[in-house]
């Protein structure tokens, strides 16, 4: 069965920040994306050949079909929430 695990890469101080939300614990670092992408893909595999040699069935994927990156401004946020009543 095939299963597709979203990979999140991050950018940090130090370099390029992989993680599968639905995998814990299964992160990867690198200096590219290409790094952080193979990396992942060869760790995947390890995190999931565990899996099946202890019997246990693969975690759920998440069907993920987009992500999307959505720009907040502090001010928008705080001119949007209510503030609670003065006592």
């Amino acid at each position: 069965m095939k299963r597709s695990y979203p990979l999140l890469i991050e950018q940090g101080d130090d370099g390029l920040f992989g993680f599968f939300p639905d995998l814990p614990g299964l992160t990867v670092a690198g200096t590219t994306r290409e790094e952080v992408v193979a990396l992942a893909r060869e760790f995947l595999r390890e995190y999931l050949a565990d899996y099946q040699e202890r019997g246990q069935p693969w975690p759920d994927a998440t069907r993920a079909v987009a992500l999307e990156l959505l720009d907040v401004e502090e001010a928008e946020v705080q001119a949007a929430t209510p503030r609670p009543e003065a006592r």
